[in-house]
C-alpha cells in the first residue's frame, strides 16, 4: 500500500462513520449505512449517513400479541476541524420532541407523561447561531439529520421516537457565548462536548403543504456517543413504561362497573 493511500485512509470521514455504526451494533441497533432520502428542496435522493433503528415492544394486560414502535436515529457524521463558537438563547417553548403515531396506543394521556425527563428540554438554553474557524461543517451537520427525518416521517408508516443527531470528531469542544458579557472574556469562554442545537426548519410535506417546525439536534463528540445513546434508551424505556401503563389502567377499567 502506497504512502498516499495509508494517508488518505487516516484521515479519511469514513472511519468516524465506521466507529458509530460499531457502536451502535454492538449495543443492539439495526443500522442502515449510507440510507437515501428524497430531499424536499431540490426533489432529488439525498445520503444520510446513518438511520439506526430499534423496536420497543408493548404488551398491556390482556393481549397475547405484543405491538411495538421504533426508536429512530438520523445520523450526520462529520470531522470539525476548526474552533466552533455557538451563541446560545432560551430554548423556544414551541420545542417537542418528534414522534408519530403513539397516540394509537397512549389515547389521551397526557403530554408530561411522555415528555417528563426528556434530555431537551433539561438545559435551560440550545445553540442558535455559530460561527467556525475553516471549512463550515457544521451547517450540513446539523440540517442533514432533520432533513432525512422529515422525509422518513412523511413518507414511512413507522410508529415511534425520532432523533436528529450530528456525531462530531476532531474539534475536541465546543465554545459557547451565553451573553454580552462573555464577548468581553473570549478566553475564558464555557467549552462543552455537547450541545443541543435548536433549528426553525422549514421544508414541504408529500403532500405539497408547506410546514414549519422547531427541531432539537444533539451535537456530539464521540467520545459521548455511549452516554447520548444510553440516555435515549432510557427515554425510550420511559416511554413505553408510560404507555404500558395507561394500557393497563384501561383494561383493568373493564373489569369493574362505572360506579366502582
Amino acid at each position: 500500500m502506497t504512502p498516499e493511500l495509508k494517508d488518505a485512509i487516516q484521515k479519511s470521514g469514513n472511519n468516524l462513520h465506521l466507529k458509530v455504526v460499531e457502536y451502535l451494533q454492538n449495543a443492539n441497533w439495526t443500522v442502515d449505512i449510507s440510507a437515501y432520502y428524497l430531499d424536499d428542496t431540490t426533489n432529488k435522493p439525498r445520503e444520510i449517513d446513518i438511520i439506526a433503528q430499534k423496536k420497543i415492544y408493548l404488551k398491556n394486560i390482556n393481549s397475547s400479541h405484543p405491538q411495538d414502535f421504533s426508536v429512530l436515529l438520523f445520523i450526520e457524521c462529520k470531522h470539525l476541524s476548526g474552533e466552533i463558537v455557538f451563541w446560545t438563547q432560551d430554548r423556544s417553548n414551541e420545542l417537542i420532541f418528534k414522534r408519530k403515531g403513539l397516540a394509537k396506543f397512549s389515547g389521551n394521556i397526557k403530554e408530561e407523561n411522555i415528555s417528563s425527563g426528556h434530555h431537551y428540554f433539561l438545559p435551560p438554553s440550545v445553540g442558535k447561531l455559530y460561527t467556525t474557524v475553516g471549512k463550515d461543517e457544521v451547517f450540513d451537520g446539523i440540517t442533514q439529520p432533520v432533513k432525512a427525518l422529515t422525509s422518513f416521517m412523511d413518507y414511512e408508516r413507522s410508529s415511534g421516537l425520532y432523533y436528529p443527531i450530528c456525531i462530531y470528531e476532531g474539534t475536541p469542544e465546543l465554545h459557547l457565548i451565553k451573553s454580552g458579557a462573555d464577548i468581553k472574556n473570549l478566553d475564558k469562554l464555557e467549552t462543552v462536548k455537547n450541545l443541543i442545537v435548536e433549528l426553525n426548519y422549514s421544508w414541504r410535506k408529500m403532500a405539497g403543504q408547506p410546514t414549519k417546525e422547531y427541531f432539537a439536534i444533539d451535537l456530539t463528540h464521540i467520545d459521548e456517543l455511549a452516554k447520548l445513546i444510553d440516555i435515549i434508551d432510557r427515554e425510550a424505556e420511559n416511554t413505553r413504561s408510560s404507555i404500558c401503563n395507561f394500557l393497563n389502567s384501561l383494561e383493568s377499567k373493564k373489569h369493574f362497573p362505572e360506579s366502582y
